[in-house]
This record gives structure tokens, C-alpha cells and sequence, in this order.
């Protein structure tokens, strides 16, 4: 995360105050998330929100910069270029084929003793 701030154009000291304050509310988070957890009706919303909020990060501020890091490598080499989105795209499936595994299995994933 500070990496990220330091290179959006905050300065250390801005980077170093906007970090710690994220990381102070995880922990008002945590106490939600834990109270909330209890309740079982709530937390397929928690489920639901955090996934939203995963998806939001990746699709609105990774893949942007994903997209400029090819755009960058084929001003230079088409070769690297397209190694890269190669490489980018099958991660992306295999992220989407793993979640797919997990639907299918959960009834099984919930029944097992562990």
C-alpha cells in the first residue's frame, strides 16, 4: 500500500499518515466484521461486500496499471509485450478456474470434517 501512495505523488510523510490510517480502521473493521460474524444472516453480505470490494481494486486500479505496463513493454518489444498479457491473461483464468472449482466443491468442502 505505501509503495502505491508513494507512487500516486504523495509525499512520505502523506504516504506514511494515509498507511497508518488505513491500517487503524482495519481494526474497527475487524470489531464489525466480528460482531456482525455472529449474526449468520449477516454474513453472506459480508461475503458479498468484501468480494465487490476485491473486484473493485482489481478491475478500477490493478488492471489500468496492468494495461499500461503491456502498452509500455510493446512500445519496446511486441515480443515482451505480448509475454506479458500472455502471462497477466492466464493468471485472470486461473483465478476465475479456481473460484469456479470452489462453487462446484463447496457443498462437499462444507460437509468435510476438518
Amino acid at each position: 500500500d505505501f509503495a502505491v501512495l508513494l507512487n500516486s505523488g504523495m509525499t512520505y510523510k502523506q504516504a506514511l499518515l494515509a498507511n497508518f490510517g488505513s491500517a487503524c480502521l482495519c481494526y474497527l473493521g475487524l470489531i464489525i466484521g466480528l460482531i456482525l460474524g455472529f449474526k449468520t444472516a449477516a454474513v453472506q453480505y459480508i461475503y458479498g461486500i468484501a468480494g465487490g470490494m476485491f473486484l473493485y481494486i482489481s478491475l478500477v486500479d490493478m488492471l489500468p496499471e496492468s494495461i499500461q505496463m503491456i502498452q509500455d513493454l510493446a512500445g519496446k518489444s511486441k515480443k515482451k509485450g505480448f509475454k506479458i498479457l500472455l502471462v497477466q491473461n492466464l493468471f485472470i483464468l486461473f483465478g476465475m478456474g479456481a473460484m469456479l472449482l470452489l462453487s462446484f466443491y463447496e457443498p462437499k468442502i462444507k460437509k468435510a470434517k476438518w
